[in-house]
């Protein structure tokens, strides 16, 4: 909920101002990325005087179609004006993958890698953390839906898996 997230920064960066500066509020937390118009510069500067330090997000993949499939509304335009903010504010970045959805293509593969590449600037204020290969657990929507989204099994764990349509696999 924005409109109480702006009331409690608002709390927190009035107590910052005025407090001892040993006193002052840090804080570190999961944070959900929001579109542009949601969150905006303002947002940001609130956020940084509140006292946030670092901020993780599961952004999962660089594929907009594979996030907006897993319900995360966000674009890859507002993943880079959320780094932008951050690094002009002293924010550290920590983005979270997995491997491997279902959707995505070597193309989405390929992009992220030059992602990667062109973002090394952000370095001292951007962390990438890239988690296992996409694994499909019995009683997820990915699993409820596994037949209609026309994947396959081709073992016997969780990440034995294929989608024939994309060329995707865990591999």
């Amino acid at each position: 909920n924005l409109k109480e997230y702006r009331v409690l920064m608002k709390l927190v960066a009035d107590y910052n101002q005025v407090c001892d500066p040993s006193k002052k509020f840090y804080w570190s937390s999961l944070f959900i990325i929001r579109p542009i118009q949601n969150f905006t510069e303002k947002d940001w500067q609130l956020t940084a005087a509140a006292g946030a330090f670092n901020l993780f997000v599961g952004v999962e993949t660089f594929s907009d179609k594979a996030r907006f499939h897993l319900g995360k509304k966000f674009t890859n335009e507002d993943i880079e004006f959320s780094i932008q903010m951050a690094v002009k504010y002293g924010i550290t970045f920590i983005l979270l993958f997995f491997i491997g959805y279902i959707t995505e293509t070597e193309d989405d593969v390929d992009f992220a890698i030059n992602w990667y590449k062109e973002h090394v600037k952000y370095k001292d204020n951007l962390m990438i953390c890239l988690g296992t290969p996409l694994g499909i657990l019995e009683g997820t929507p990915l699993m409820q839906q596994f037949d209609q989204l026309g994947l396959v099994r081709t073992g016997p764990n969780d990440q034995d898996w294929t989608n024939p349509a994309t060329g995707n696999t865990p591999a």
